[in-house]
C-alpha cells in the first residue's frame, strides 16, 4: 500500500481512485478465467482440481471488490517520534477497500508545498505557522476527496492544535463517514531517542522541535489514546481493535 500512496503523492491522480473496485474487479475476473482454461491441460488430478479451486477463489474475488466496505477517515496524531507513520503504513492494508487506505503524511505534503523533495531538509521557515496552515488545510481537501471517491485515509500528523483535530473531524461529518482519531503519546526521552535514529525520512524533527511541540501543548484530546512507547506489533494490534469496534468501519 505504501507505493500507492507515493504512487498519488507523486501522480496527484486523487480521482482515479473511484475507479479501483472496477479494476481490480477486471483483474480477478482475468485471473479466474486464465486459472479456468488451465486444468483443461492438466493431467494431474489432485492439480487440477487446486486450480478450479483457485478459479472459483478469483471469481468470489472479482464479485467482492465490486461491493467494497464504506470510506472512513483515520486520523493518527501525537508528537514528532511517537509513531504515527510506522502505524499508518502497517495499519492501511487491512483497513477500507482493497488494497487498503490511503495514506497521508504531512511531513511529505510540507515538502511538495515547498517545493523540495521528500528528504530535502528545511530550515526553520519551513515551520512557520502560516505553511503549517497550508499543510493542515491540504490534509483536509485530500482527505474529502478520497472519501468521496469511495476510499479509506488515513490522515498523519501532530495534531497538535484542537482546531486542526475539529476540522479532519468535520471533514468526516461533512461526508457521512465513519472517524476515528488516535493520539499517540510517549515519554519524552523515547521521542527524542526515535527521531534521534531517524535516517532517510521525510520528518525534519529533532529534539527541539519536540521540546517546542510539548511546550506549546495540546489541549484536551478528546481523540482514544495509546500508549505509544510500547511494541509496534502491539500499538498495530491495540489499534485495529479500537477502529474495529466503530460502525460501518472494516478491518480486513
Amino acid at each position: 500500500m505504501q507505493s500507492g500512496t507515493e504512487y498519488l503523492g507523486a501522480t496527484q491522480d486523487w480521482q482515479g481512485i473511484s475507479l479501483l473496485p472496477l479494476f481490480l474487479s477486471c483483474r480477478a475476473a482475468v485471473r479466474a478465467k486464465t486459472t479456468a482454461t488451465t486444468p483443461r491441460v492438466e493431467r494431474d488430478p489432485a492439480r487440477r482440481t487446486e486450480l478450479e479451486a483457485l478459479a472459483r477463489r478469483y471469481l468470489a474475488m472479482a464479485e467482492e471488490f465490486l461491493h467494497p466496505p464504506p470510506p472512513a477517515i483515520i486520523a493518527i496524531g501525537g508528537f514528532s517520534g511517537s509513531g504515527k507513520s510506522t502505524l499508518a503504513l502497517a495499519l492501511a492494508p487491512s483497513v477500507g477497500a482493497a488494497p487498503g487506505a490511503i495514506v497521508v503524511r504531512s511531513d511529505e505534503i510540507r515538502k511538495q508545498l515547498c517545493g523540495v523533495s521528500a528528504l530535502e531538509r528545511l530550515g526553520p521557515d519551513g515551520y512557520a505557522d502560516g505553511l503549517s496552515r497550508r499543510v493542515y488545510k491540504w490534509l483536509v481537501d485530500r482527505a474529502a476527496v478520497i472519501v468521496r471517491a469511495g476510499h479509506t485515509v488515513i490522515v498523519d500528523a501532530v495534531y497538535a492544535r484542537p482546531h486542526d483535530r475539529e476540522a479532519i473531524g468535520r471533514v468526516a461529518a461533512d461526508a457521512s463517514v465513519p472517524f476515528a482519531g488516535l493520539w499517540l503519546d510517549a515519554p519524552e526521552q523515547t521521542l527524542v531517542a526515535r527521531v534521534t535514529a531517524r535516517h532517510e525520512d521525510p520528518s525534519d524533527a529533532d529534539a527541539d522541535v519536540i521540546r517546542t511541540q510539548r511546550m506549546l501543548g495540546t489541549g484536551p484530546i478528546a481523540w482514544r489514546q495509546f500508549d505509544a512507547s510500547t511494541s509496534s506489533e502491539r500499538l498495530l494490534a491495540a489499534a485495529e481493535t479500537f477502529i474495529n469496534s466503530l460502525p460501518s468501519t472494516v478491518c480486513r
